[in-house]
């Protein structure tokens, strides 16, 4: 039903926000909060070129694994079909709301062009994205669905996987790099600054 899955909506919006800020919670950084979930969270659960996968515990709706195989053939798609729809959803003139810095950076990333292409995604042409609830990291839960991430990707003959990360979230950098991902890049983008990482999921035998 729509009322479900406004409800599932919510949550994972929700999530999105309460981890956006380098891994913390951006709630007092954002008056639009929607916009961030319409842009990092909505276009996974929307394209035939993703996957999205949640974890829930007794409290519902605790972290999400989103992820895509072939990263090039998604970010056609977003800045095709999803973008375009996401600009008539938030015109730029109108809004009665204050705005914050956060608002301004991703008000402003919706006239770009929205995709990075470096060369060292032929290498790496999956990326995944793992959000959990502050309160449920450290616990195992994390690596077990980025072990199952990299499973899925592997059956579908990936070379390997990227994610990208906050410069300031070393957490995040940390928990990545156990889990066997190396920085490969740092790009100060229009819309965001970030680090990448990656993996090779080809294993010599």
């Amino acid at each position: 039903s729509s009322a479900a899955s406004d409800v599932y909506k919510r949550q994972l919006y929700g999530i999105c926000l309460q981890t956006a800020w380098a891994g913390g919670d951006a709630s007092g950084e954002l008056f639009h909060s929607d916009l961030l979930g319409d842009l990092f969270v909505g276009p996974y659960h929307a394209s035939q070129h993703s996957m999205a996968e949640v974890f829930c515990d007794d409290d519902g709706i605790v972290g999400y694994l989103l992820m895509t195989s072939e990263t090039l053939s998604f970010q056609k798609w977003f800045r095709m079909d999803w973008l375009p729809k996401i600009r008539k959803k938030w015109p730029t003139s109108g809004l009665n709301k204050p705005f914050t810095d956060m608002d301004v950076a991703l008000w402003e990333s919706l006239g770009e062009d929205q995709t990075y292409h470096p060369p060292w995604m032929r290498q790496y042409p999956a990326h995944l994205h793992l959000s959990l609830l502050p309160q449920y990291q450290g616990r195992g839960m994390g690596s077990r669905w980025v072990s199952r991430a990299e499973q899925i990707l592997s059956h579908q003959a990936c070379l390997g996987v990227h994610l990208s990360v906050h410069p300031d979230n070393c957490r995040a950098q940390n928990f990545f790099s156990k889990a066997g991902y190396a920085f490969i890049d740092h790009a100060d983008l229009p819309w965001e600054e970030v680090c990448f990482m990656g993996k090779s999921l080809i294993h010599s035998k």
